[in-house]
């Protein structure tokens, strides 16, 4: 059964917009694409899709919309098959897909539409860095970053101002030691997470497979913070992770969470956030490349235990949960969406890619 999740849109009202083309193969049937809405929905298994009499063998696009509230404990949007006789399966291709909050509470510039639809290498503003760098990014308020060690045909390709969001950008690599690349705030010497409005990151995705990034990588909000008062040296700088995602490594797939055999350190604690369980690992790196030089430092990792590659991120209700256990990011440097990869050879695209201020917290 091919599914898209909607996990990102619980309990949320959303438009969905669809168009795909579909084959079947085996015996003829009705196509339908629905949502797996319980059974206190309305309606029950809603609609988004539908052609009866499919006949095998012929390619079908087909197109809807449908405006409601997923409410499974796992919402997904499924094609089902259904068949007169026999035995069918069928081929996808040209997937699209659409998904409209609208209503998401909050106000200011967020929420809005995350799009699937690929997006233009050619358009105009579009940039591509092939060496370490910063800067801004311009008709924006974001900044990019690329850094790696060794390895070969290493880049990040934005899509520009005007696409996907603003942030979307594609990283490519080729064996390195390590890669990051990556695009959001950059504040330099900014002041404590309080200081700044609630931030949301709106996301979708495609990557490579499996043991493509070596044996560690990340997928998710990245940033450093200075924190001068820590009575710890080692707690003055601050690398930190949420992570969304991941590629696996030789040893674990990519359907299930890292832990501290990535990581390093050890699990301090756990919460539930955007729909899922996160759990926080804490790490000292000691003698290691930092912003400010070689250093010793320590790392907060939040790691989403169910993985996604579409939603949103509620990046300053992380920094809150961080906050009450104590762990301390004092004065901010950045606050980006990363790829990070270990070695291996890889890519990751974004069709959408938006950091958003807002006043007051979303619902």
């Amino acid at each position: 059964m091919a599914q898209y999740s909607l996990s990102a849109y619980k309990n949320k009202e959303i438009k969905i917009t669809l168009s795909v083309d579909v084959k079947r193969e085996g015996a003829a049937g009705e196509l339908r694409w629905q949502i797996n809405n319980d059974a206190d929905g309305s309606p029950k298994y809603p609609t988004v899709a539908n052609q009866n009499n499919v006949a095998a063998g012929t390619w079908l696009t087909m197109t809807g919309e449908w405006t409601g509230t997923p409410n499974n404990a796992n919402p997904a949007l499924y094609l089902n098959n259904d068949k007169t006789s026999g035995t069918t399966f069928y081929y996808i291709d040209n997937f699209t897909i659409s998904i409209i909050e609208t209503s998401t509470g909050g106000g200011g510039d967020g929420g809005g539409t995350i799009t699937t639809t690929p997006l233009n290498p050619n358009a105009a503003g579009v940039q591509t860095f092939t060496s370490n760098g910063r800067g801004a990014l311009s008709g924006t308020s974001y900044d990019y970053e690329m850094w790696t060690n060794k390895g070969t045909g290493n880049k990040l390709l934005w899509y520009g101002p005007n696409q996907g969001g603003g942030a979307a950008f594609r990283a490519e690599w080729t064996e390195p030691d390590d890669y990051l690349g990556r695009v959001g705030y950059y504040w330099g010497n900014g002041g404590p997470f309080t200081q700044y409005k609630n931030i949301y990151v709106d996301f979708n995705y495609t990557r490579s497979g499996r043991s493509t990034a070596g044996n560690y990588s990340y997928i998710g909000i990245y940033g450093w913070a200075r924190n001068p008062s820590a009575t710890k040296d080692e707690e003055k700088l601050i690398e930190y992770y949420i992570v969304e995602d991941w590629f696996g490594n030789q040893w674990q797939d990519d359907n299930g969470p890292m832990g501290t055999g990535t990581t390093g350190g050890s699990e301090v604690s756990s919460y539930t956030l955007d729909g899922a369980t996160y759990k926080v690992i804490k790490n000292v790196r000691n003698n290691q490349p930092s912003i400010d030089g070689t250093k010793t430092f320590t790392q907060y990792f939040s790691i989403r235990q169910t993985l996604r590659k579409t939603g949103t991120i509620s990046v300053t209700e992380h920094y809150k949960k961080w906050d009450a256990l104590n762990m301390k990011l004092g004065n901010m440097y950045e606050c980006k969406f990363l790829v990070e990869a270990g070695g291996g050879t890889g890519w990751l695209e974004f069709t959408y890619l938006k950091f958003s201020q807002e006043e007051n917290p979303r619902k």
